[in-house]
């Protein structure tokens, strides 16, 4: 019925700046940004409901995207998620 997990990962992520012409900020026009996600969560199964929660953080490398010293893009999000099983 319980079911706990952890995941992590890597990934790479292609920033492109749109309408560039007008853009008046520090922000480069493209950038190419690692990643790497680690969360944890836990689901449970009742009967065909499937409810999920988790934590997920997003830490970035490096970048220059921004034009900044030490700056970085890192994110992170809670989630609770519903669903039914046939």
């Amino acid at each position: 019925m319980w079911q706990p997990y952890i995941l992590v990962g890597a990934g790479l992520r292609h920033f492109v700046v749109a309408n560039d012409d007008f853009n008046t900020s520090s922000v480069q026009e493209s950038e190419d940004v690692i990643h790497f996600p680690v969360g944890a969560g836990i689901a449970m199964r009742y009967e065909g409901l499937v409810l999920d929660l988790r934590a997920l953080l997003r830490g970035t490398g490096e970048t220059e995207l921004t034009g900044l010293d030490n700056a970085n893009l890192h994110s992170g999000s809670i989630d609770l998620k519903a669903g039914w099983e046939l």
